[in-house]
């Protein structure tokens, strides 16, 4: 979908179930613009351009978390009769320009499908699109209770889980669907702590807590200018942490500079840390300082990590092993795995030092919507970093044919953490 379109239908009406603020789905680049240099450098398939400004002011990055409801309605389509079909590119074309938008098939307009108002309309305009929009949409909300159990049973299902979920904060209409599975294992959504820099470029850090336990997200990214940071290699310092890559720690600065750990939100009986992509690489970050001994009793400790397909970002990690686990999905070429962004930045960039496990998808099921098999798996040792040299560096950007490894969907179902329904509407 255009993001024309997507800016244009907002200010028509807003999604009731989603906050309003111009985004895209992340496994898509919305400007046309990201080339796969750039996408190969952070993101793959999660990557999500937000050309738009974010909506929301600095009075509102330290709030208190408030979740949208994860029902949607519309008009049944009639799929099931004669006379359901999607109409031509030259009428899409003619009825979207008539409400001043721009689309030129059904397909960019699929979103809308499940829209209390423009669902009306679409359902007799794109009635096969629509119907199976519907089909996906309600295969999914039935997986929801398979995955709430894995979430409450399995540590690295409620990681996979809370990493995806922080990059709902746009206009993706089944954002709360995937929200509802942490909501529904009783974890509750406290406070987001945000930065909106001056181009655009939307970083959000969450906390979510159940009874005292507390649980810490980091968002992907989300705009070009991510891409801009992980070009910038130089190293620095930060929170008695030395060597770590600069470009990402400016993006972690600008959300940690927000959070108030006096607050009492923050006295936590544990944290667990999660996130994907960048997210995964400021999740190493965050966990690096707060653990540091040089800020005892300044911060609260992190009792466990868990990161998926995220970028190292220290040439010199701390030696310390991390509780929690790292995890990258991977393909074989010749008998060498070839893994999703854990070396995309190549041998002078180290990970934090917790166990890693690689996986990939089984025989048979390319498209890895199912679960996978485990690779190969390292432990963390605290006498050397952790040796990543058996590796090489996957494609997994989009255009290529490994694309969807990195997406955090694929994530979800190579550890088998969701059924293929929910991982098929993701990749929607």
């Amino acid at each position: 979908m255009t993001h024309a379109l997507q800016l244009a239908m907002l200010t028509l009406v807003a999604f009731p179930s989603v906050q309003a603020e111009p985004s895209v789905h992340p496994d898509q680049c919305a400007s046309g613009n990201c080339d796969a240099e750039n996408v190969s450098l952070l993101q793959g398939g999660e990557l999500g351009a937000r050309d738009g400004a974010h909506m929301s002011t600095e009075a509102e990055d330290e709030t208190s978390g408030t979740e949208p409801t994860t029902e949607t309605t519309a008009e049944p389509t009639r799929e099931a009769t004669a006379d359901c079909k999607d109409a031509s590119a030259e009428d899409v074309e003619k009825a979207a320009h008539s409400l001043q938008l721009s689309a030129q098939s059904c397909s960019d307009v699929a979103y809308y499908c499940l829209h209390p108002v423009l669902g009306k309309h679409l359902a007799t305009l794109c009635c096969i699109t629509c119907g199976q929009v519907h089909r996906a949409v309600q295969a999914a909300q039935a997986a929801v209770p398979d995955a709430v159990q894995k979430v409450m049973n399995q540590p690295r299902c409620l990681g996979i889980t809370a990493a995806a979920i922080s990059y709902r904060f746009g206009q993706w209409p089944f954002y709360p669907i995937y929200t509802s599975i942490l909501q529904a294992a009783e974890w509750t959504y406290q406070r987001s702590y945000n930065n909106t820099s001056s181009n655009g470029d939307f970083d959000h850090m969450g906390l979510w807590t159940k009874d005292s336990k507390c649980l810490v997200t980091f968002q992907g990214s989300d705009h070009l200018s991510d891409f801009g940071s992980a070009r910038n290699t130089e190293k620095a310092s930060f929170g008695g942490i030395s060597d770590i890559h600069a470009g990402f720690l400016q993006e972690f600065t600008s959300l940690f500079a927000k959070v108030d750990f006096n607050d009492p939100i923050w006295n936590c009986e544990s944290i667990t840390v999660a996130g994907h992509s960048l997210g995964g690489s400021l999740a190493q970050i965050f966990t690096a300082v707060l653990n540091s001994d040089s800020n005892a009793g300044t911060y609260p400790k992190v009792d466990s990590v868990y990161i998926y397909g995220a970028p190292s970002p220290f040439t010199v990690p701390p030696p310390t092993c991390t509780k929690g686990h790292a995890f990258a999905n991977a393909y074989s070429v010749d008998g060498v795995p070839h893994v999703d962004m854990v070396k995309i930045l190549g041998d002078a960039f180290k990970p934090l030092n917790l166990p890693l496990a690689v996986y990939t998808y089984k025989e048979g099921n390319p498209s890895a919507t199912v679960p996978g098999t485990m690779m190969q798996k390292i432990a963390c040792s605290e006498k050397a970093d952790m040796n990543l040299s058996t590796f090489e560096s996957a494609k997994t950007t989009p255009g290529e044919d490994q694309a969807h490894l990195h997406s955090a969907g694929t994530y979800a179902a190579l550890l088998g953490c969701w059924d293929p329904a929910l991982v098929e509407l993701w990749r929607m």
